[in-house]
């Protein structure tokens, strides 16, 4: 009997040829944004001259496309087909983040440049991220779905542990400038990969007949009037908005405040990156042990409890403060978010599903931007570290809305059965049930 070709076994274990495909393409572009997290605001730190206001103005452009775009970027990917739209995306950030190191040679980049090379970036992220999430079936068989999106989470998460330590010691090497240079090889190689997939896109066959506005609107009043989905978007709109604050003087408080070097600020971000692969890895164990609401529920109120280590922060052995403050937040920040997308994903109509994504993504990640401004004029007007203890302190409030929602009752969220009774339900649900939807 002829044996198989070597690869073959190993391409199946990885979900065949396309998705080793997407899946490294991915893993590359996760490698080189990680590297720009710390390159792009050393940028601003150490080329520029710019303060800490300044630097949180260039972390909240590259937010703020969620909070313009976010509500209605699912629309319209959904009218677009995706591989062509995720490949300009991925050359669009390569083409704009190019600009940066060539006008730093010329001598002629300037502030408002880095601002808006971080915004056009944040935008093409926009689309490419809603597209991926709905181009990634097309790719992958149901069957292997769940551990498609495993894989392509975890690596994504393992990225964030080495990119920003990597993007340290770039940045002494050859510059903060130079640095993004290697997120725009990233981007290039993730397009290549996408281009290489041959299975053909999966078409849209749903189309809905309502104008962009009514689509919106129904999402968001969803979510609005559900009893437990609206508390759940609240509480990460607080988590996000405290952790864009951190995230946009960390840079600023390690290297100024702590007097530490590119390098070594580089290895204590990765500390963000080590949580987070943390927090996907005990998830499962957290929530049998606890239960999935009650996990929830704890993790929304010990995190912001572990980020008061941050301000904590000293030279020597007091940089290990900063290292647990930063695994904690983050690590139970990605364990929030997985039971908060179960449970999403378990009470809202199929038919309702893109949109509600969609609305929390733009509560919850539409904060970003104001959180990065706020924390660069708290920097400014209290210094560094007074900034970290107003924002850590201020986190605290992040479980409130949880605690006032039916899910502080619950051991564990209902199961697919009895969701329809067990959860509240919508304006909207009794609307359509009336309608015969």
């Amino acid at each position: 009997m002829a044996l198989p070709p070597p690869g073959r076994s190993v391409l199946a274990r990885l979900g065949g040829r396309d998705f080793a495909l997407l899946w490294g393409g991915t893993t590359v572009s996760a490698c080189g944004t990680a590297v720009t997290t710390i390159a792009l605001p050393l940028v601003a730190v150490v080329a520029l001259r710019a303060s800490t206001f300044e630097v949180g103005i260039v972390s909240s452009a590259g937010f703020a496309a969620w909070l313009l775009l976010g509500l209605s970027a699912g629309v319209l990917v959904d009218r677009l087909p995706r591989r062509p739209l995720l490949v300009a995306c991925d050359l669009v950030r390569a083409l704009v983040l190019m600009s940066v190191p060539v006008l730093w040679w010329l001598g002629a980049l300037t502030l408002a440049q880095l601002v808006a090379v971080a915004f056009v970036v944040g935008v093409a992220t926009v689309f490419f991220d809603v597209a991926f999430q709905t181009y990634l079936p097309s790719v992958v068989d149901p069957e292997q779905l769940l551990g498609g999106n495993s894989k392509l989470q975890g690596s994504e998460s393992a990225a964030y542990v080495g990119g920003p330590a990597l993007g340290g010691a770039l940045t002494q090497a050859v510059g903060a400038a130079t640095t993004l240079l290697a997120d725009v090889a990233s981007y290039i190689a993730s397009a290549c990969c996408l281009l290489a997939v041959r299975r053909k896109e999966r078409p849209n066959e749903e189309r809905s007949e309502l104008g962009m506005l009514a689509q919106i609107r129904e999402g968001l009043g969803h979510v609005r009037h559900h009893a437990i989905l609206g508390p759940l978007a609240l509480a990460a709109a607080s988590l996000n908005f405290f952790g864009a604050a951190v995230e946009a003087i960390a840079v600023v408080f390690l290297i100024r405040t702590v007097h530490l070097s590119p390098g070594l600020a580089g290895v204590l971000l990765a500390a963000s990156g080590a949580g987070g692969v943390l927090g996907a890895a005990v998830v499962s164990r957290m929530s049998a042990r606890l239960g999935e609401a009650r996990a929830l529920l704890v993790v929304s109120a010990v995190g912001p409890v572990l980020s008061l280590l941050i301000p904590m922060t000293t030279p020597g052995a007091g940089l290990l403060l900063y290292a647990v403050g930063a695994i904690g937040i983050n690590g139970f920040t990605v364990v929030f978010s997985v039971l908060a997308r179960s449970y999403r994903q378990l009470a809202t109509a199929p038919r309702l599903l893109g949109r509600v994504t969609a609305t929390i993504r733009f509560v919850s990640w539409g904060v970003l931007p104001i959180g990065a401004l706020v924390g660069g004029a708290l920097g400014t007007a209290f210094g560094n570290r007074g900034a970290l203890w107003i924002i850590c302190v201020a986190s605290l409030v992040t479980p409130l809305p949880v605690l006032a929602s039916p899910n502080r009752r619950l051991r564990d969220f209902p199961r697919a059965e009895t969701a329809a009774g067990a959860v509240p339900r919508t304006r909207a649900d009794r609307v359509h049930e009336m309608e015969g939807v």
